[in-house]
């Protein structure tokens, strides 16, 4: 039972971190822009986590 709590939260914490990269990365400068391929990456990894 513990197994796959552990497996949940350590992809739940790799779907957060990856989100926070996108996020991150998207407020540089004057204008808000996410790569495509960051918010793809963010996408398949939710995919996973679900």
């Amino acid at each position: 039972m513990v197994g796959p709590l552990v497996i949940l939260f350590l992809l739940g914490a790799l779907q957060g971190a990856v989100g926070w990269i996108m996020v991150k990365s998207g407020l540089g400068g004057d204008a808000i822009y996410v790569k495509p391929t960051r918010l793809a990456l963010h996408f398949v990894f939710a995919l996973g986590l679900l």
